[in-house]
């Protein structure tokens, strides 16, 4: 019987410590962030502040950015005589860029981390 005791409450320990720990390891970059191509998405943006930011970065690096739906854009810019386009879709835990762009993709993270 005493044994049985013991057994129970070391197992009960265990289950206490387990699910602390797993609860408490939530730091504010882990439960705030998610990575998408390289591209870090605060969770705290609201969709709106998210297109601002991914709009105006895009226009300051000499990207046509065209709103398509809430969520996605279609990127449009002009080198010389070549037109590159690609379509930027965001929500508010990730961003993926189809075809994947370095240029585009790196503006994009420059004005997340500001």
């Amino acid at each position: 019987m005493n044994k049985i005791f013991k057994l129970s409450i070391v197992t009960a320990l265990s289950g206490f410590l387990l699910v602390g720990c797993s609860m408490g390891s939530n730091s504010p970059e882990e439960s705030s962030s998610v990575e998408s191509h390289g591209t870090k998405v605060h969770a705290h943006l609201t969709q709106e502040k998210l297109a601002h930011i991914v709009q105006k970065a895009g226009e300051e690096s000499g990207w046509k950015m065209t709103e398509f739906k809430s969520d996605t854009f279609i990127a449009e810019k002009t080198d010389d005589d070549e037109t590159v386009s690609a379509t930027v879709k965001f929500s508010n835990t990730s961003l993926e860029i189809i075809p994947e762009n370095d240029d585009l993709e790196d503006a994009i993270k420059d004005a997340l981390a500001k």
